[in-house]
């Protein structure tokens, strides 16, 4: 268990982003900026899941306005539909609805099979979809019986690793992973993934998978090694309202809205993080770094790592090989 240092500590430092950062965002300008005098995304492909809303949505708005074709991965076409239409004008054909549940490995390995069946090369690949407050159990049957870890890494990880020969393909790739802050609250217990041994906390879950999308993140990139052409980053976005705090119940869900929603952000400046880990030139061949506030590293990333075994990352990435039943061929990807 996490000692109380280390959670006084975790505690302070998501109370010091929370009061901070409509300061800090005031002072920043979209990543998109510097690319308004040249050919922008033209001609970039680029897949955003959970694109349907809160900052997904934005970031697809983003990417589609800069000139690029992004494909909007989300659970339900009509809800990717209505989406669209809430964007305004775009250039038709910018903007592609594709079907995927990153809680069902079978939906991940339709959605994967059908781009590489339609694409080329993809050049930019954003994990964004996620869920909070969860109650325990498999989304689907069969599925990891721990949603949180479902959900928001184990898909992603799938997705990755299924897309790995297009983003190759690309002459400059970027995967980014949308993380938050939180996980520094939660220490991982990568023996106990699915909470068997220990009582079922849905806000532990969820922080735990977010640790879990820095280590995916950061190991992708040790994997890719130096040279590689696709660059790996993991993002803290900021603390938004967005539709991820709809499973907190009536009372808390209007607390976070109207009672601390005047020191959030709003949704377009919460998806200038990724879009410029995405997209911006400055992230040219960078990788394995962890951003927050659009283009700064966190600085104390490695101190709640520190609290890890020393491959934790590498038992993650062999751990999730094996719940995703991986082949050979897709295990062999990165090598």
């Amino acid at each position: 268990e996490m000692d109380s240092q280390s959670f006084f500590y975790g505690f302070f430092i998501l109370l010091w982003d929370f009061l901070t950062q409509k300061f800090v965002f005031s002072r920043k300008r979209s990543p998109l900026v510097e690319l308004q005098n040249t050919a922008g995304l033209q001609g970039k492909v680029a897949v955003v899941t959970g694109g349907n809303s809160g900052i997904g949505l934005e970031t697809v708005r983003l990417l589609a306005c800069g000139g690029a074709k992004v494909i909007l991965a989300c659970r339900s076409r009509e809800r990717g539909e209505k989406a669209v239409r809430s964007i305004g004008k775009v250039k038709p054909g910018s903007i592609e609805i594709r079907i995927l549940d990153t809680s069902s490995l079978e939906s991940v390995r339709e959605f994967a099979q059908g781009l590489r069946s339609s694409l080329t090369s993809l050049d930019v690949l954003v994990l964004n979809a996620g869920a909070m407050r969860l109650p325990y159990g498999p989304a689907h049957p069969g599925s990891f019986p721990e949603p949180h870890f479902a959900t928001n890494h184990l898909g992603h990880f799938l997705l990755t690793l299924l897309l790995i020969p297009l983003l190759r393909r690309a002459p400059s790739a970027r995967v980014v992973t949308v993380s938050s802050i939180s996980f520094v609250l939660h220490d991982l217990d990568l023996d106990d993934l699915e909470y068997r041994k220990r009582p079922y906390n849905p806000e532990s879950a969820y922080a735990n998978s977010k640790m879990c999308n820095i280590l995916f993140a950061r190991e992708l990139a040790k994997r890719l090694g130096t040279g590689s052409t696709i660059c790996s980053s993991a993002i803290h976005p900021g603390e938004i309202v967005t539709e991820i705090s709809k499973n907190m119940g009536k009372f808390l869900a209007f607390g976070h809205r109207y009672v601390v929603g005047p020191m959030l952000i709003k949704l377009e400046k919460g998806a200038w993080t990724q879009v410029y880990a995405a997209v911006h030139p400055d992230m040219e061949g960078v990788t394995g770094r962890l951003l927050w506030r659009v283009d700064e590293t966190i600085p104390f990333e490695d101190r709640p790592f520190k609290r890890l075994e020393p491959d934790c990352q590498s038992r993650l990435w062999d751990i999730c090989l094996d719940l995703c039943s991986a082949t050979e061929e897709e295990k062999a990807a990165l090598r």
